[in-house]
Formats: C-alpha cells, structure tokens, sequence
C-alpha cells in the first residue's frame, strides 16, 4: 500500500494477504465536513471481521451508501448513513446459506434519488430477481421473479417506462450477448438484437425506437447492425471485408460443445487449428482450463487466429458450468 501521497516522497506499507479463514483488516469510514472541520464516525456495526466496501454518496450528497459482507461472504447488507451524526441503516440485503452471495449487487436509483433498482438471487440456479425499494428501506413492488436473464443496467427509461440492461440469452445461445429491456411496471421483457449474434457496444436511441450494436461471432468479422424496438433488423450499417480473411487461407477456429457428466448441462469449448491442418495427422494438444465461479475463456467474438496454434499445436479451451452467463 502506497502511503504518503500529500508527501513530496511517498513510502510502502506491507500487509498480510488474508487467507481462508484468516481475519481479514478492519475498516472504518470517516466523513470530513469541511466547512465546520469535523470528522463523523460512521457505523459500520460490531462485527470487526466483516467486508465494508462500495463507498458513495447517495444521490443529493447528505446520504453515505457502503455495502458490508461477512467474512464467509453470504449474508451481504447495503446500508444508508446520516452523514451529520453517522447513524446507519439497513436498506436491502442478500443471503445464500450454501454459497457466496454476489457482493455487487444491480443496485440503481431512480430519478428521485430515493427509489431504486434492488437485484438479488433468491434460488442457487436462478437469475437476477428485481425489486424496486426506497433508502427508508421500504420494499415497494417485485419486477421479476427469477425466471429471465438479468444484467446490469444500460440504462433506466422512466418517462417510457423501460429498464435496458445487456444480458446473455441463456435458452437460445449462452454465449451470445443481447440486449433486451423490461417493463417497470410489471416485468415484462423484451429482447432487441438477434439470438444468432453476439452483440456489444449498444447505442439506444433517446426515444427507445432504435438500437445500434456491433454484432459477430467466432468466425464471422464484426458488423454494425441497426435494430427497431421489436428486435427486426432495420439496416446494415457497416460490414468488415471477408475476402481479407480468406486471402490468408487458414484454419477457422471451431465451437463445439459436449455433455457435463452430472445435470446434462451443454458445455462449451473452442478449438484452434494449426496453420496447414491435416486430419490424418496426430497433434500436441494444448488445453487452456480455469473455470473459476463467474470466470468465462470461451467467447463468441472474431477471433480468426490463435497464438498458440500458429506454433503447431491444437489450442482448446473450454467452459464449466460455474462459468459466466449459466446462472447464478
């Protein structure tokens, strides 16, 4: 930790990375005000071996938000604090008794800046359940019930009533990225782009009528495809030049997918070619596995060519169930 940054020379300060079941170093929060040059002592509650994270101002600055977490990480609480007397509250909260609860909830305000958009996941294979609540910690109405995919938000439409949000589309294709976008009144969805795509870099029109996104997959270059509010494609916009790609006159990489051995879950993996591949022939074979919760090696983005490949050997990688974009 880099110390004395108001200093001409700054110094280090070593601390011990917490291991599994270690303590883990306690923070506080403190407020400065300015004008009267006093500090307010936030209440972060008693339990000294707990996370305190996600700092900020609510909206309207006299309102401290932060998030604490226990140390085994399943039983997350998002707090309010006074910033005058440091006085705080619980507003929403999540619980999973048998994993790790997501630390990052979809938490987003409202134009009121008291309303917001509460994400949490009730079940251990569901996706996002979303609530609308106040800072008075009110629950005002349910939005979904975990039954539709649930990403972050692109952005919240009040005077339409819409709510967008990026999400991939998990019984059609859960490599492929979508855009879609949901009632705020009573959770019904709507998707915007092509199953057949995998999608980024979204660009809603002002008045939710139209949608620009780039569109490709593993094998096909990017192209910049003009969408309505019904998900038809309106025109295409700009498309890369595939005599390019052939001129070179390579291997195309290959997505594949196979069986889970528990659960009869689809898998997904990737496979690169050597340059020159001969099917009668016999290859090194270089697996690439990580498969941490939440992690993701297996994209559907152009990726024509692969390093390790270009050296002569069969370059795979492949994704778990644990893997992003399958569920919480």
């Amino acid at each position: 930790l880099t110390t004395g940054l108001t200093e001409p020379h700054t110094a280090v300060r070593v601390d011990a990375y917490p291991l599994p079941g270690g303590r883990i170093p306690q923070l506080d929060i403190q407020v400065y005000h300015l004008p009267e040059r006093r500090t307010v002592d936030i209440d972060c509650g008693v339990n000294t071996n707990q996370y305190v994270y996600n700092i900020r101002f609510a909206p309207g600055g006299r309102r401290l938000l932060f998030h604490r977490l226990d140390r085994p990480q399943k039983h997350m609480q998002a707090m309010v604090a006074d910033i005058e007397t440091g006085a705080s509250r619980v507003v929403a909260e999540a619980s999973r008794p048998h994993t790790w609860v997501l630390n990052h909830p979809i938490m987003t305000f409202l134009k009121d800046g008291n309303r917001f958009i509460w994400g949490s996941y009730p079940g251990q294979r569901d996706w996002a359940s979303l609530d609308i609540r106040d800072l008075d910690g009110k629950h005002i109405r349910n939005l979904t019930d975990g039954n539709v995919p649930m990403g972050g938000p692109m952005r919240v439409d009040e005077d339409q009533g819409w709510y967008y949000f990026a999400d991939y589309s998990p019984k059609e294709h859960p490599l492929n990225l979508q855009l879609w976008r949901m009632r705020l009144d009573d959770g019904r969805c709507e998707q915007l782009t092509s199953s057949r795509w995998n999608h980024s870099d979204f660009y809603i029109a002002p008045d939710g009528r139209y949608v620009i996104a780039r569109a490709q997959t593993l094998t096909e270059p990017p192209r910049t495809i003009l969408y309505d509010a019904k998900g038809r494609t309106v025109a295409l916009l700009a498309e890369s030049n595939p005599k390019l790609l052939a001129e070179l006159d390579r291997p195309l990489p290959a997505l594949f997918t196979f069986p889970a051995t528990e659960g009869g879950d689809v898998l997904y993996g990737v496979l690169h070619k050597p340059v020159g591949f001969d099917a009668s022939r016999s290859y090194p074979l270089l697996l690439t596995v990580y498969n941490g919760t939440g992690s993701k090696a297996v994209h559907n983005v152009f990726k024509p060519f692969d390093h390790v490949a270009a050296r002569g050997y069969l370059a795979v990688k492949i994704d778990g169930r644990g893997t992003a974009g399958r569920g919480y």
